[in-house]
């Protein structure tokens, strides 16, 4: 809903978020007041009455991001140079300044804040129902109850929580957590994740304080790409990164947890590293990537420009012209990272010879390699074979999958086709056919949660049971033959009335 209000109303009622926030002053005069609730944000109250000799003002307060985001869809793509912000330079600086190594190569951080961490409210009530929850959860299912203790056995014995021992009572803000599952892992199916956006008392959360930082590696799109370009390739993944860096004492207590392994125990307050689930712990941990690189650029030149260009968050792509060079970049790779208490495993390539080099237990033991979250949050779907040496894209749909003809419109339609994870293009001949449709939506000025009509639905249903297909497309992965003498770009592009393409 698009809602005028008065702009020097609005002006006024910007103090008065945090006042709401924090409860401890009243709003100032007679003026509409923004709160950001569960529901996003909302304004309310009056606006002061507009003399005859005072010009009228208004601002439009409207919600852009849905829109905003669709707009993706049809707009030509495009390589922007990255620039950081006021607030990621000042991330960027604490950073730097803050940021040491402990005796065992490990980084050692500081929490980027950007309020007073004592602007917190109570959490500690929240997170112990929270607990609480859980623990009446994994009395009904005995599985997940002991998947859930070991992976925190595991977090302890490894030294990323460790229980509270000063009774010091300082300003502490309390992680809940919960399990969250993904079937494809080779390592751990069940895994707890922990919430950095929960809100205290005073309806602030730990990421509500803290900085996101700027994004310090390349894009995926740029890294997939030079993947492409190797004869020998290779994939691996940092084992747990996140948790590897320290955090400083002093914010340590931003980072409490509650545990027990028995409802007959007390309950136990435990301190952790950097952990997944915080808006910052990207950010350190990428950052910690790049120092490490940047601090042995001498030693490691191959390695530290391999640390630099080829890493997605956690995820190694990368590769060289032959075996030989191959195996000595795996080496110096490994040895860079142990350097800071950094284990490279689920190792992968297109190459028996290499593969023969990696101990056993490090070697990824599916037969597709998948770029996602090593968390279980988030899967982005972009499929390599080493042993056909081919990209897939994943599909979230099973062929053959029924839908119900009653229930579609232009919101499930956007989900569907948002799904798709494409992040070179390569499916774009198909993809357009979606794209083209969602429009037609757009132009009978559908309602986002009403029932698409007969003759759309049918179209629809036609084009969502090919959706599935998409995942049996194989694209060879090596674009450059071996020991190339002459390398060549070819562009082509055409045009209709309802698209035009390009490529490469």
């Amino acid at each position: 809903m698009n809602t005028l209000i008065n702009q020097e109303a609005l002006t006024y009622s910007l103090e008065p978020i945090e006042i709401l926030r924090s409860g401890r002053r009243t709003r100032p005069g007679n003026y509409p007041v923004l709160q950001e609730t569960v529901l996003g944000w909302t304004l309310s109250g009056r606006t002061p009455t507009v003399t005859q000799n005072e010009p009228q003002r208004t601002f439009l307060l409207r919600d852009d991001n849905l829109g905003h985001n669709l707009n993706c869809f049809w707009e030509v793509e495009a390589v922007e140079q990255s620039s950081m912000t006021a607030e990621q330079q000042v991330c960027e600086e604490h950073f730097v300044t803050h940021t040491t190594q402990q005796y065992d190569g490990r980084y050692v951080v500081r929490l980027p804040t950007k309020m007073e961490p004592n602007q917190l409210g109570a959490s500690r009530l929240s997170a112990e129902r929270r607990l609480h929850a859980i623990e009446r959860r994994l009395e009904r299912d005995p599985q997940l109850k002991v998947q859930y203790h070991s992976f925190m056995k595991e977090y302890e014995e490894l030294g990323h929580m460790e229980p509270v021992k000063s009774q010091e009572r300082r300003t502490c803000y309390f992680l809940r957590h919960h399990p969250v599952f993904k079937a494809t892992s080779t390592t751990t199916k069940t895994r707890v994740v922990f919430d950095g956006g929960a809100k205290t008392s005073y309806g602030l959360s730990l990421n509500d304080i803290l900085q996101v930082g700027p994004t310090v590696q390349q894009d995926l799109y740029s890294i997939v790409l030079r993947f492409r370009t190797h004869q020998v390739c290779f994939t691996a993944d940092i084992a747990k990164m996140y948790r590897q860096v320290v955090v400083r004492p002093e914010d340590r207590d931003l980072q409490r947890i509650l545990w027990r392994y028995s409802s007959e125990e007390p309950i136990q307050e435990y301190l952790t590293t950097v952990t997944y689930g915080t808006s910052s712990a990207p950010f350190l941990a990428t950052r910690c990537l790049k120092k490490l690189a940047d601090d042995n650029m001498c030693q490691y030149t191959k390695a530290a420009q391999v640390l630099s260009n080829d890493f997605y968050v956690d995820d190694l792509l990368s590769g060289a012209s032959t075996v030989e060079d191959a195996i000595n970049l795996q080496q110096e790779l490994t040895s860079l990272l142990q350097s800071a208490g950094l284990t490279l495993r689920k190792w992968a390539s297109n190459h028996s010879t290499f593969m023969g080099t990696i101990p056993k237990e490090l070697q990824e033991m599916q037969q597709t390699f998948s770029l996602e979250n090593d968390d279980g949050v988030t899967t982005l779907g972009l499929l390599w074979n080493p042993q056909n040496d081919q990209l897939q894209v994943k599909s979230n749909f099973t062929q053959g999958q029924q839908i119900d003809s009653t229930e579609t419109t232009k919101r499930k339609v956007l989900a569907n086709i948002a799904s798709i994870f494409d992040p070179l293009g390569l499916l774009s001949p198909a993809v357009i056919a979606y794209k083209i449709f969602l429009q037609k939506l757009w132009q009978d000025k559908l309602q986002w949660d009403t029932f698409l009509p007969a003759y759309l639905q049918q179209e629809w249903n036609q084009l969502h049971q090919t959706i599935p297909n998409l995942s049996q497309i194989k694209i060879n992965r090596k674009v450059i033959c071996a020991n190339a003498t002459n390398i060549q770009i070819h562009g082509f592009c055409d045009s209709n009335e309802r698209a035009y393409g390009a490529c490469l």
